[in-house]
């Protein structure tokens, strides 16, 4: 793309940047309107075949074998790379993460003495925080970035947690041999394909009163793939990824049967990413040099650059219209009776 040498280099200045990026979410927000029903029903025949997720590995060279000390440097103290909660009393990251995560704990209905499973648990926000909560319940994470099992294994065992289990593996190939009291996954589903298969392989491994409670991205109305692996987004960060929509899983599993929904406004998630790019802003010199333990010094700063315009199109993405268009969604789901 043209355009990539000019912003790999800083030529254009940031406040342009982000005047385009606003523009190019205007352009999708229109687009979108025209999407038909038929439309939709190619989605749902595209997310019901094929792998569970495609390209494992090169998301993880995109985003999850990144350094530890990297997010370390731009997210909150416990690493919670998805969407926190923000409300009048919120005033810092550290607040906001406890704040969602708590609202996980309520609505998920975690109390101790239960088995949880936490699919795709990045860095082991989920994880970590419930284990020392609930320490007479046990707790299995899996990701399939070797990077983040073994900061979560070194957390464990720094905190002398015995009720923790932290598993590498890809989700195609998982097959646990337990069943689990509560499934939980936070910002997993937007990398799968086959969500028909992955919903199905779920079921079979829940206790007849589990409850799987699932934290996605969302577009207002209208499903759709990153299927242009020409686009910047999807070059460096999100390749084969997918939007859903909110409606996405009414009636959408044989097996486990939606029975709560909750929106979350995108401003919470707008103003996450702001409190990222402002701690990747305030710790560029100790950020480029955890680059280039890797990099030379030119390509640590085309890093940096990269890394601030993807937040700031993600930023721009969920303040969009004040957050009504796309959003953070929470979804509960039980077995059907006849699951």
């Amino acid at each position: 793309m043209w355009y990539e040498y000019f912003l790999d280099r800083g030529l254009i200045p940031f406040p342009l940047v982000r005047y385009f990026i606003n523009r190019l979410n205007g352009r999708t927000h229109n687009k979108l309107k025209n999407i038909t029903e038929e439309d939709r029903k190619v989605f749902s025949g595209l997310i019901s075949k094929g792998p569970i997720a495609n390209d494992t590995e090169i998301a993880n060279q995109q985003h999850y074998e990144v350094t530890s000390e990297f997010f370390q440097s731009i997210l909150g103290p416990r690493l919670k790379y998805s969407s926190c909660y923000w409300d009048e009393s919120t005033s810092n990251l550290d607040d906001a993460e406890i704040k969602m995560l708590d609202m996980y704990i309520e609505r998920c209905e975690i109390k101790d003495g239960l088995s949880v499973l936490d699919l795709g648990c990045g860095w082991g926000s989920v994880t970590l925080y419930l284990a020392q909560k609930f320490p007479h319940s046990t707790f299995t994470c899996i990701s399939n970035s070797e990077t983040q099992i073994n900061y979560i294994k070194n957390i464990v065992d720094e905190k002398q947690l015995e009720n923790v289990i932290a598993i590498k593996s890809d989700i195609n190939e998982f097959y646990p041999q337990e069943k689990f009291d509560r499934i939980i996954s936070i910002e997993m589903f937007e990398h799968m394909n086959n969500l028909q298969e992955l919903l199905h392989r779920i079921s079979l491994w829940m206790t007849p009163d589990a409850i799987l409670f699932i934290h996605v991205f969302s577009h207002k109305d209208t499903p759709y793939f990153f299927l242009d692996e020409k686009s910047w987004m999807a070059k460096h960060f999100f390749r084969s990824g997918m939007m859903p929509s909110y409606d996405l899983f009414d009636n959408f599993s044989e097996e486990l049967l939606l029975t709560e929904s909750w929106l979350i406004n995108g401003t919470h998630y707008q103003r996450t990413l702001d409190e990222w790019e402002k701690k990747l802003l305030n710790n560029k010199e100790k950020i480029l040099k955890i680059f280039q333990k890797d990099v030379d010094k030119k390509h640590s700063l085309i890093l940096w650059r990269r890394w601030r315009i993807f937040l700031a199109a993600c930023s721009s993405l969920f303040g969009f219209n004040a957050g009504d268009v796309w959003f953070v969604a929470h979804h509960k789901f039980r077995l059907r009776e006849n699951g």
